[in-house]
């Protein structure tokens, strides 16, 4: 999993430095909107590996529960499928790449941002504890380990809702 999202970081990096390489020093004429309509199908190819990744991700929450590096890649696939998305929407034109930078910058810190201030350790305690109730599967090492301090009061409240040999794991 872990190299398959390197590749598919690599591939999208790789598509967007292509296409704005295209789109600078592609000299202008007749095959301009072919060029522009190649592009667009080689985003929207990209955008469904994105997609196609990012169910991946979610499945195997749903199999395995959440930790913050499942969380991150999935906000990192959602800054990266609106980060291609921009640049679909330059295509119009001739992309401006200082702008298509400055607006993917503020995507990235606003992800950023969010995180720092979203109690998301919490949540994933809540989540992953509400699919421990629901299935009876619970990886508590990683609950009481692998979580910051941010996760206890989630955990406290949780453990109450669980089986007492899965309480006793978290508490």
């Amino acid at each position: 999993a872990r190299r398959g999202f390197g590749e598919l970081s690599t591939a999208a990096t790789i598509c967007a430095l292509l296409i704005l390489a295209l789109s600078h020093w592609g000299g202008q004429g007749s095959l301009d909107s072919a060029a522009r309509a190649v592009s667009l199908a080689l985003l929207g190819e990209t955008a469904l590996l994105l997609a196609s990744a990012f169910r991946r991700v979610w499945l195997y929450e749903a199999a395995y529960g959440f930790t913050t590096a499942r969380l991150y890649a999935q906000v990192y696939m959602v800054v990266l499928g609106l980060v291609l998305a921009l640049l679909a929407w330059e295509l119009r034109e001739r992309p401006a790449v200082q702008r298509l930078a400055r607006r993917a910058m503020a995507l990235g810190l606003a992800a950023v941002a969010a995180l720092g201030c979203w109690n998301h350790e919490a949540w994933i305690a809540r989540w992953n504890i509400n699919r421990a109730v629901e299935t009876g599967r619970l990886d508590p090492g990683y609950l009481v380990w692998g979580l910051s301090p941010n996760a206890v009061p989630a955990l406290v409240d949780g453990a109450s809702r669980l089986p007492a040999p899965l309480a006793a794991d978290i508490t």
